[in-house]
């Protein structure tokens, strides 16, 4: 049997993603569960908790996502020890993985619930998606360390980083245009070699321009 907890959550995870906060009722996401209210107050306490715990959950299932599967990503420690061909490779197994998540659609209700979400007025939210990124953001500039000389914490290496996600942060709309366009099954949950090809050479070209002004 479903443990009740996780049924909750997955509940509140479709209601909150297709309604958002407001219009998502604790009756609504008890009934559609098969649950009572009583056990909404019993695992999260309100509603606002079962928000936030629901963002928990999400984060954490895209992060397994992201680092686990039978070919890891490497640790910032395993980049270290790296040759410079290999750290390429590295970066592009990252790249990779992320937009491969993207097609997944692994991410789709925690996008959808932030497409409601009103960051700038909750300091909690922020500092769930803020705990949830860190790990990728450190690989990331980590590795973009390691091939470009920049400082893991300067303002350039916090840019770059951002630069890199957004090649592959594709929402929806993205997804669907793309694979529109390219005259592609827009129900296939892999992203087209094509595509995959030129982010990497988007991205290959922007970091060897970084490698040409550090010379």
């Amino acid at each position: 049997m479903q443990d009740t907890r996780v049924k909750l959550l997955r509940t509140a995870a479709r209601l909150f993603a297709q309604n958002g906060y407001t219009s998502t009722s604790i009756r609504e996401i008890v009934t559609e569960a098969g649950e009572n209210v009583s056990s909404i107050s019993y695992h999260f306490g309100n509603k606002h908790n079962l928000y936030l715990e629901t963002l928990k959950y999400l984060l954490s299932k895209n992060r397994s996502y992201i680092f686990g599967g039978d070919k890891p990503l490497p640790t910032p420690q395993d980049i270290d020890k790296l040759s410079m061909e290999e750290t390429w490779e590295a970066l592009h197994r990252i790249i990779d993985k992320v937009l491969e998540m993207k097609f997944n659609r692994v991410n789709v209700p925690l996008e959808r619930i932030f497409t409601f979400a009103e960051l700038e007025d909750s300091s909690e939210m922020l500092m769930s998606l803020k705990s949830y990124a860190e790990p990728l953001n450190n690989l990331v500039k980590h590795t973009l360390s390691r091939l470009t000389g920049l400082k893991k914490d300067s303002d350039e290496m916090i840019l770059l980083a951002h630069l890199m996600f957004l090649q592959v942060n594709l929402s929806e709309c993205d997804r669907f245009m793309i694979l529109q366009a390219l005259k592609e099954d827009i129900t296939q949950t892999t992203p087209p070699e094509k595509l995959k090809k030129a982010v990497w050479h988007s991205i290959e070209a922007i970091l060897k321009s970084y490698n040409k002004e550090l010379k």
